[in-house]
């Protein structure tokens, strides 16, 4: 039996490589081809599908890596309040408006739920809380939940809470543990600014214990990491493979793809990507550090491509309509927008019209000048010298 068992495995060796060479080279090398054009194409989507969720993972570490709040760091669960307008330097957000006070928190919503407070406003004032892949999950305020000019109380829980909601508060239930919530408060000038860090100071996140016990609350110290010292795109941009895909599966295990992501996830897992998974280089081939380079390099157009189909014509302008702020599964739209506009406004709260052409259709250059024209009675609503700003 045994030497039977050899003769027939020695002849299907035979049969393997007489078909094999019987099998033109030319062959061979288009299927290595397709192989190869396979597995990169499912790197490709896999790092669209992720790096939202890896930027918010380094923005978080930027942003939290302090041992006591500032004006532009604050640990985690705990708000910073922007004190001056943003200038051309700033880096932690990606298109900052330039008429606007930023407050913010970056939120682990893993152990208690928190009690987000946005005060009463005579003015925009908007807060927006987003999951750890971009997606908004609530806008309170102006342009979302609630009169601007009324206190709103939001409990703020994680994917796992399964408690109570206190009488008077919006329950608001992030489906990631890790959160962001960003609050923008128009400031009308300069001299406007003590008005806005008024409404600042009357912004509260604490723990639901802590609120509804109506004692002070100190929150606890965080700390200082010299490594987080970088700037968060930058910094991811210029990930290995290995660094990259290795803190996304682990990052998806507390921040898990959603039920309609299945096709996707199922696809990133032919190459070690998803919850938990251990990414092996090795998968990507011999040529891997020449590949990721020519992907990273056409990245950005690649991912503009991809969000064209939502781009919407307003006159002469183009903006990023829907679904931006609330992909579903849109992943190169979130991508490009986490890429270039980092935390952008769902259109029912903002919009964010550009040219780079004029009414001939001419690319727009710093050697010419032109006019922006309204027709009339189309003028926006402003305020002009010391008049009370407009209530919005």
């Amino acid at each position: 039996m045994i030497c039977r068992l050899f003769h027939f495995a020695t002849a299907a060796m035979l049969i393997v490589v007489v078909l094999s060479a019987a099998v033109p080279s030319s062959v061979l090398a288009d299927e290595n081809l397709t192989s190869n054009t396979t597995v990169w194409n499912t790197v490709l989507d896999s790092y669209t599908f992720c790096f939202p969720l890896v930027l918010m993972d380094a923005t978080m570490k930027k942003s939290t890596n302090t041992v006591q709040a500032t004006s532009i760091q604050a640990p985690v669960n705990q708000l910073m309040h922007s004190q001056k307008l943003a200038t051309p330097n700033e880096t932690s957000v990606v298109t900052p408006n330039v008429d606007t006070l930023y407050s913010e928190a970056f939120l682990n919503l893993s152990g208690p739920a928190y009690v987000f407070v946005k005060p009463p406003s005579d003015r925009f004032c908007s807060a927006q809380i987003m999951d750890a892949y971009t997606n908004t999950v609530a806008v309170i305020g102006s342009g979302g939940q609630g009169d601007p000019s009324d206190e709103q109380v939001c409990l703020l829980t994680g994917k796992d809470y399964h408690g109570i909601t206190p009488e008077g508060m919006i329950h608001i239930q992030v489906p990631t543990d890790i959160g962001w919530i960003l609050v923008r408060t128009l400031e009308n000038g300069s001299s406007d600014q003590p008005n806005v860090s008024a409404i600042q100071k009357g912004m509260q996140l604490v723990p639901v214990t802590a609120y509804l016990s109506s004692e002070p609350y100190s929150p606890p110290n965080g700390s200082y990491n010299p490594a987080y010292d970088f700037i968060p795109v930058n910094h991811v941009l210029n990930m290995t493979p290995t660094e990259f895909f290795a803190t996304a599966n682990s990052l998806m295990l507390t921040n898990p793809p959603t039920a309609a992501d299945g096709p996707i996830v199922e696809e990133m897992s032919s190459i070690q990507v998803g919850p938990g998974l251990a990414f092996d280089e090795t998968v990507l081939g011999d040529n891997a550090s020449a590949e990721w380079m020519q992907m990273m390099s056409e990245l950005k157009p690649t991912l503009s491509n991809a969000s064209a189909v939502y781009s919407v014509s307003l006159g002469g302008w183009d903006y990023s309509g829907d679904p931006i702020g609330d992909f579903g599964t849109a992943y190169g739209y979130r991508a490009a927008v986490a890429l270039n506009a980092l935390g952008a406004n769902p259109t029912y709260v903002a919009i964010y019209p550009k040219t780079g052409k004029d009414s001939q259709g001419q690319p727009l250059s710093g050697v010419s000048q032109y006019r922006l024209h309204f027709d009339q009675g189309m003028l926006p609503p402003v305020q002009t010298g010391s008049a009370k700003p407009r209530v919005w």
